[in-house]
């Protein structure tokens, strides 16, 4: 969910930048930190993914979802069968995928939204979900080319402007993910405000774990995070969600708003090294 004085901070952007013209978007890529999980994507499917990224920053979800599907595709075969060797073939597996599927709910909701159907709370519902996919896919397009995407992040700052206009069960992850959306863009004391808007008992649960670690991180509040990082670790959910794959743990390891983390050595040990254990 989320970019300047803190995106700034980041050590992949004291990288060399390689700039690729394309006929619309200037492509950017850096060196990836061996930390990420995009680190060593390589061949066709770096090429085909990079086409998604590109876009999806154009905001054509159609056909980025068939370039992402199709690197999705290539990077199981590549699991399955190698060449490459080691964890990194899962990894790629496992932040594609992910990335597909946030792109796919957010073009059924894009297309729900057109219908302009008002169902009340249902509608509601919508509109805050989708300023969240936005994030999501934000902080993966920030993962793969190391840059801050000004515009995109514009996009996802309006959407969570509407999306506070709304009621539904998505207030809190709202209320979290516009403080660090706005982190994100180097507007600490804005974000600082925007938090301060969330009572205790509304930051406390299981529910919403993962997106105040994630606002901790936003904000460079390493050790809050990792304060919420071993609460989190004493639940149930941290090995078992509803659904297989849909776990606190599983859920940390692919997704983009922890990739700040991803180097710190509890990190390492409480999330990588066991997710990666139990891959196929």
């Amino acid at each position: 969910m989320a970019i300047a004085a803190v995106f700034l901070a980041q050590l992949w952007l004291s990288a060399p930048a390689l700039m690729v013209a394309t006929d619309q978007l200037a492509e950017v890529s850096a060196a990836t930190p061996e930390s990420l999980l995009e680190a060593g994507l390589g061949g066709e499917i770096r090429r085909l993914y990079g086409a998604g990224m590109t876009e999806i920053r154009r905001y054509n979800l159609r056909e980025a979802l068939v370039q992402v599907r199709k690197a999705r595709a290539l990077a199981y075969r590549e699991l399955l069968h190698g060449p490459l060797r080691g964890p990194q073939p899962r990894r790629h597996f496992v932040r594609i995928a992910y990335v597909e599927g946030q792109l796919q709910q957010l073009q059924l909701i894009d297309d729900q939204l057109k219908l302009r159907a008002d169902r009340g709370g249902e509608q509601a519902a919508a509109i805050q979900l989708r300023a969240l996919l936005l994030h999501n896919v934000f902080l993966a397009i920030r993962g793969f080319t190391g840059q801050l995407d000004v515009a995109f992040a514009e996009r996802v700052l309006s959407a969570y402007r509407e999306a506070q206009l709304q009621r539904s069960r998505f207030n809190r992850e709202v209320q979290l993910g516009m403080a660090a959306m706005l982190a994100e863009r180097g507007e600490l004391v804005e974000a600082r405000s925007e938090f301060a808007k969330l009572s205790a008992i509304e930051l406390q649960g299981d529910g919403i774990d993962l997106a105040v670690i994630y606002y901790h991180l936003s904000v460079g509040e390493t050790r809050l995070a990792l304060v919420r990082l071993m609460e989190a670790a004493r639940r149930d959910t941290w090995h078992h969600g509803a659904r297989e794959g849909s776990s606190l743990r599983a859920s940390m390891y692919r997704m983009s708003d922890f990739d700040r983390l991803r180097a710190h050595p509890r990190f390492v040990e409480m999330v990588t090294i066991p997710e990666e254990q139990v891959l196929p």
